[in-house]
């Protein structure tokens, strides 16, 4: 498993001579951190060293996402959301988005979307229907509503108050009350399972230059029936999710 960090003091030098002279931390803990992404390599994992780079545990690179030779697309919204949920512009950075991915693949390209509370699958999905689900303001609204009731202090009662012998009504009341804050949350979706190999999106996206190098579908599989796009298309996946 891979994870980036911002580095903004990490400088490269041209000449490879770099402060950090090994891949990583020591391989009995149980994060292996690269603060270089240079030194990310399939030679590197394939060494059996003790001091190398293993893929049993998780890898945590401190750099950014083109150090090692992975490309991620680049998106046109300046909207960022901070620790309170609010949002703010950003002209520094541009977010990818939902209504981004459709304006790539395709607003009406099929897709997989899940209920998370009933864990269902909602059939006839399509990317255009998830920017609406996504861009609904109403939604927004209510679930900045929920966010705020529900951490309101008068919402947690007192153990004192349930045990008391009136607490059979207390009890009819809440749950009476919790069906009706339900109803009131909305719904939770996400977007599962989206394979974009043989999309326009692929164009866009490209895996760790390690992955690739050590991967059985590019490395192994016969040309031919590469050619024939007879191959197992489990490459490239696209998941959305919301926050709640």
């Amino acid at each position: 498993f891979l994870r980036f960090t911002s580095n903004d003091n990490n400088n490269h030098n041209d000449n490879g001579n770099d402060n950090q002279s090994t891949p990583a931390t020591k391989r009995k803990s149980t994060l292996q951190i690269v603060h270089d992404g240079r030194l990310l390599t399939a030679h590197e994992l394939r060494k059996n060293h003790a001091s190398s780079l293993s893929l049993s545990k998780p890898i945590l690179v401190v750099d950014t996402p083109t150090s090692i030779g992975m490309q991620v697309p680049k998106g046109s919204s300046s909207r960022k959301h901070n620790k309170k949920g609010s949002s703010s512009s950003s002209s520094s950075q541009k977010l990818f988005t939902v209504r981004d991915l459709a304006n790539i693949v395709g607003h009406h390209y099929p897709v997989s979307v899940i209920d998370v509370a009933l864990q269902e699958e909602l059939e006839g999905w399509t990317l255009e229907d998830l920017v609406d689900y996504f861009e609904d303001e109403d939604r927004h609204a209510t679930g900045q509503r929920y966010a705020s009731s529900s951490s309101s202090p008068s919402n947690h009662l007192p153990q004192s108050l349930v045990s008391t012998r009136c607490n059979r009504p207390r009890r009819r009341a809440a749950d009476k009350a919790c069906t009706l804050v339900d109803k009131q949350r909305p719904k939770v979706l996400n977007q599962i399972s989206m394979e974009f190999s043989r999309t326009p999106l692929r164009q866009y996206v490209s895996s760790p230059q390690f992955v690739r190098e050590l991967d059985w579908i590019d490395k192994i599989w016969p040309q031919e029936l590469r050619d024939q796009e007879d191959y197992p298309v489990v490459q490239y996946y696209c998941l959305t999710s919301t926050g709640g």
